[in-house]
């Protein structure tokens, strides 16, 4: 399994919706997308019927986009350090956009149409007003009581799940108990929650706000302190902050010739699609590019020794085996053997564990 440290930083304004330039052009059109800073993933509506996968789009940068076949998916979120996709009634992770793992949901009946990680769980809904819960993607799933009949997408923010239930709203702070409201919202699927805002496609609601709004344009997506949404080939953003005003919304072009279809912020850059499959990426202003960590490799020693559960052991080091001084922190006893890691050089040393 590959680690990749990600560094990245936000300083003043982060709009990122300046300059929008077009980055690819597939064959299909977009089914979902997301991305992390470092890995960009676009399922879109191609299929490989010899595979039984769907043909996605991948991306490490944003610009250099290459072909791949993952899971059909819906749905993408992002989870810790990995994207889930979810579909009929399976879903599946990546930690790098090639290699998946899949996890069945619910039974061959089951349609999901959202899926929200929070609290320590992760939600998904369905068709029907299904609700099922699980300490993580990779399950153990379990059925939940739903007070639904219709459920198009969840997010999670502030304390609670919230799900879109025709013209009313369910919530629930684990994923377990839910309940209708609070109140109702202009007819809109969920999409997801950014900076103390929840939103859908056609309204949001922000954390000090008492009912829903509609904005001038249809929502794609939101971060950094702002709404984007998309008219025609036009991206429309505006500040969170100052969105229920109406009057603070700004113009960019996509270099697109039809509809922006979907959109997804990924920490670092904006990302578009349009119906016709082209991309087209935006960087975040402010936002540090990803680089590889400098890795510095040196000498080790590793010291190992029997230990008692509840004891404590601090490692000592001298110089002259005279004179000691504790070394790093201490270490709790197990049961088993511990191991301590110390720098080598080549001046002469001297170890020893004293228990206490």
């Amino acid at each position: 399994m590959r680690t990749l440290l990600i560094l990245l930083a936000f300083f003043g304004v982060a709009t990122g919706q300046d300059v929008w330039t077009l980055r690819h052009s597939a064959p299909d059109p977009p089914r979902a997308m997301t991305g992390i800073p470092g890995l960009y993933l676009i399922i879109t509506y191609g299929f490989n019927h010899e595979l039984q996968l769907a043909k996605g789009l991948r991306s490490t940068n944003g610009l250099q986009w290459e072909e791949v076949l993952l899971p059909e998916a819906d749905i993408l979120i992002v989870g810790a350090g990995e994207i889930i996709g979810g579909a009929g009634n399976t879903v599946w992770r990546t930690v790098d956009g090639i290699s998946f793992t899949r996890h069945q949901v619910g039974g061959l009946d089951l349609y999901l149409t959202g899926l929200a990680l929070g609290n320590q769980c992760i939600v998904a809904v369905g068709e029907g007003g299904k609700i099922f819960r699980a300490p993580s993607a990779a399950g153990p799933w379990q059925p939940q009581l739903s007070p639904a009949a219709y459920l198009d997408g969840v997010a999670y923010g502030d304390g609670k799940f919230i799900a879109y239930a025709g013209d009313n709203l369910i919530t629930s702070s684990d994923g377990i108990s839910w309940t209708i409201g609070p109140g109702t919202m202009i007819r809109s699927d969920i999409l997801g929650f950014s900076d103390n805002a929840f939103y859908g496609t056609n309204s949001y609601l922000r954390g000090i706000d008492a009912a829903w709004r509609s904005p001038m344009v249809e929502l794609r997506a939101a971060g950094a302190g702002y709404f984007t949404g998309s008219l025609d080939a036009t991206i429309y953003y505006c500040k969170i902050s100052e969105a229920h005003l109406g009057q603070k919304w700004s113009t960019r072009q996509t270099g697109f010739t039809d509809d922006v279809a979907m959109m997804a912020f990924s920490g670092d850059i904006w990302l578009a699609a349009s119906g016709s499959g082209k991309i087209s990426t935006s960087p975040v202003i402010g936002a540090l590019p990803l680089a590889a960590p400098l890795i510095t490799i040196a000498p080790a020693m590793e010291l190992s020794w029997p230990s008692v559960a509840g004891r404590w052991y601090q490692v000592q080091k001298s110089a002259d085996n005279r004179a000691w001084i504790d070394f790093g922190l201490p270490l709790t006893g197990n049961g088993s053997d511990l191991k301590f890691t110390a720098p080598a050089n080549t001046l002469k040393q001297f170890f020893r564990v004293s228990v206490r």
